[in-house]
């Protein structure tokens, strides 16, 4: 399957892992957009000897969706690519109901042709069966993809809320069996400070751009990239 660059921004690729006039617009929070046959076959190509992180990226930082896409376009992707983009070693990855999505890749017609979101027919019960679906299958492929790329990354990053209900205890476990740091930003004094902030969003995405966010994020990042930046030196002359 051959692979190009997107016209006029080579930092992304194409590649037809599922053919354009098979692409679906897959609109709604349920279970077939969690296991859709597209998703599953993106999943496979990433988690499989043919796909590489772009070379020299070393510290893997995961990262919301947004509701806007291409991701890096929207108004919350382009905050966290305005920080990110200042650390040469960092790979972003994409969190999603469409899987566990390599920034590079945002702009194949899968990964702009969906939208989670649930409807008013959905109630309370359901809604929490498909969120604890959700986070199973995402877990379990983060797992599948880490594994895969173990030997790359020397440090994994959740840009995330630092809270127990959330998801980061389940991916510093499967770091911890990798043998992978992992460490979580913002930090969590910052997100004590803007608890009360966080409960007026209508997007809780937007979070991710307050400023003391983004600082915790740039602060985490530059410290990361040193100590990674010290390993290869000290291995490279040893």
């Amino acid at each position: 399957m051959s692979e190009q660059t997107y016209p006029g921004y080579s930092e992304y690729i194409l590649k037809e892992i599922v053919p354009s006039d098979k692409v679906v617009y897959k609109r709604g929070a349920n279970r077939e957009y969690i296991h859709h046959e597209e998703f599953a076959a993106w999943h496979q190509y990433f988690c499989s000897e043919s796909y590489q992180p772009p070379v020299g990226k070393k510290i893997a930082l995961l990262h919301t969706c947004t509701w806007g896409k291409p991701y890096d376009q929207s108004y919350i992707g382009h905050k966290i690519k305005g920080i990110t983009d200042q650390f040469p070693l960092v790979h972003r990855i994409v969190l999603s109901n469409a899987g566990i999505i390599p920034y590079e890749y945002q702009l194949n017609p899968t990964f702009c042709a969906y939208d989670w979101k649930f409807d008013y027919t959905q109630d309370e019960q359901e809604q929490q069966e498909i969120i604890a679906e959700y986070r199973k299958v995402l877990t379990q492929r983060l797992q599948n993809y880490l594994t895969a790329h173990k030997d790359t990354y020397q440090a994994v990053i959740l840009l995330g809320i630092p809270s127990l209900n959330m998801m980061s205890p389940q991916y510093k476990e499967i770091c911890n069996q990798l043998g992978m740091p992992f460490m979580v930003a913002p930090r969590a004094a910052t997100y004590r400070n803007l608890k009360e902030e966080i409960l007026q969003l209508q997007d809780i995405g937007e979070f991710f751009t307050n400023p003391a966010v983004l600082e915790d994020l740039k602060m985490l990042l530059s410290q990361v990239s040193s100590h990674v930046t010290d390993i290869n030196h000290h291995t490279s002359i040893s």
